[in-house]
């Protein structure tokens, strides 16, 4: 160490006014790799008007000091340290390489890239690169959470990425080879509950998801459901449940004996995903089925036409995974499906979510104006009228519109004798 540069430490390390100016000085050179712009202090000390007061007089009085950092490094470098290195002086000062926040940005960019190129070359030819490279390049599908679990721990995303990887490399991506999340999890990791949704072990496996269905990622536990049926897991097997009535099932081309008993006694069934994964199909009578929003409406419909034992089925509001692996079924049957519904913001979500889903297999239901018109009730939809404006159907759009200048909603049970009447002349 040349020895004015020893001596200049030797001074500021005693002269602790020298301190804050010091740490300023560091921060500005890290910024602008330069020993150049402006620092500021507030509320400066006794010593450190002296310091500066000495290169202005006007910071003898101040309490706040703005100086420039030429002015501060030209005035130190004269007389008893003239001709000193002040970046030494910084780097010994403060044992700092003085490395700027632009090289220090570089340095960590080069290292995390050489980090995940390392992982893609260990993933090449799988599920888990495609979906990694496409994360990296196009920051989306779980890129934020990624970089945010890296900045944590290199190691633990290592290993949380190598699970991913095995997870891809089983899921089915069909809904005909359901498997539940906790055996799911437990068959990659032994821990049922990796893959939990709540976890970043699971955002990121349905980032994944997302990325291979070409989905965005859900927003709610209905769509994320929704995600993972199409790739072959489903959440809860036995609680998820539908209401049915007047169905018929077959496991290997056998009627299904406890479909047949609820049928021959007249009684609706509940079924469960547990019950829909082992049935290979479903039929309908006359190959119609209706669908209802409300228990209400269902119920009402099922006790008024016992004669016809129609095919019924109640969604219980909103759609859950067990509705709709039966109306999946039905329809891969050549079932055609009839909704009927609410006449508010969710009941045409509803609506519309399954008219895309279903196409020319599903028929809206008594979703007319004049439906609308003869069950308008008081209840008020402002609050949640913007819903509505998401509705994607051409079919809905006049109702949509005429709902939303009335501004109440209507209910579906005061439709039930109409219902009926459609059943039996259907």
């Amino acid at each position: 160490m040349d020895n004015k540069v020893k001596e200049a430490i030797c001074f500021l390390t005693e002269q602790k006014g020298y301190k804050r100016i010091l740490k300023g000085i560091l921060d500005k050179y890290k910024q602008l790799g330069k020993l150049s712009g402006m620092i500021v202090l507030e509320d400066l000390s006794h010593e450190e008007g002296i310091i500066l007061g000495a290169i202005d007089y006007k910071f003898y009085a101040e309490k706040r000091g703005k100086i420039s950092v030429k002015k501060f490094v030209d005035s130190f470098c004269k007389g008893r340290f003239e001709g000193i290195d002040f970046t030494e002086v910084l780097k010994i000062y403060f044992k700092d390489d003085l490395l700027t926040n632009k090289a220090l940005k570089e340095m960590r960019k080069n290292k995390r890239e050489t980090y995940f190129f390392n992982i893609l070359n260990q993933f090449e030819n799988t599920k888990a690169y495609q979906w990694l490279k496409a994360v990296l390049d196009e920051k989306n599908h779980g890129y934020h959470t990624l970089i945010k679990k890296y900045e944590e721990s290199q190691q633990d995303l290592k290993y949380i990425l190598i699970n991913i990887r095995n997870a891809l490399n089983i899921l089915s991506f069909s809904k005909k080879s359901l498997m539940p999340l906790p055996l799911f999890s437990s068959k990659v990791t032994k821990d049922s509950h990796y893959f939990d949704i709540n976890r970043i072990e699971g955002k990121l496996l349905i980032h994944a998801i997302c990325h291979f269905l070409n989905e965005k990622y859900p927003l709610n536990a209905e769509e994320m459901n929704e995600v993972l049926y199409q790739s072959g897991i489903v959440r809860d097997e036995i609680s998820n449940s539908t209401i049915t009535f007047g169905l018929m099932a077959y496991r290997k081309n056998e009627a299904h004996l406890g479909f047949k008993s609820f049928l021959d006694n007249g009684e609706p069934l509940q079924l469960s995903i547990k019950n829909l994964r082992s049935i290979e199909k479903i039929k309908a009578k006359g190959y119609k089925v209706f669908v209802f929003e409300n228990p209400t409406a269902f119920a009402g419909v099922m006790e008024k036409t016992l004669d016809l034992y129609p095919s019924l089925i109640c969604t219980s509001g909103q759609l859950n995974i067990s509705a709709l692996m039966l109306l999946d079924k039905l329809v891969e049957g050549g079932a055609m499906l009839y909704y009927a519904g609410d006449f508010d913001p969710e009941g045409l979500q509803i609506a519309d979510k399954l008219k895309i889903r279903y196409k020319e297999n599903l028929i809206l239901w008594r979703f007319s104006v004049e439906d609308y018109r003869c069950i308008k009730g008081e209840v008020s939809i402002k609050e949640r009228e913007n819903k509505l404006l998401n509705i994607q159907s051409e079919e809905l759009l006049p109702l949509r519109d005429f709902i939303l200048k009335e501004g109440v909603a209507g209910y579906q049970e005061l439709l039930i004798d109409a219902y009926v009447e459609d059943i039996r002349n259907i």
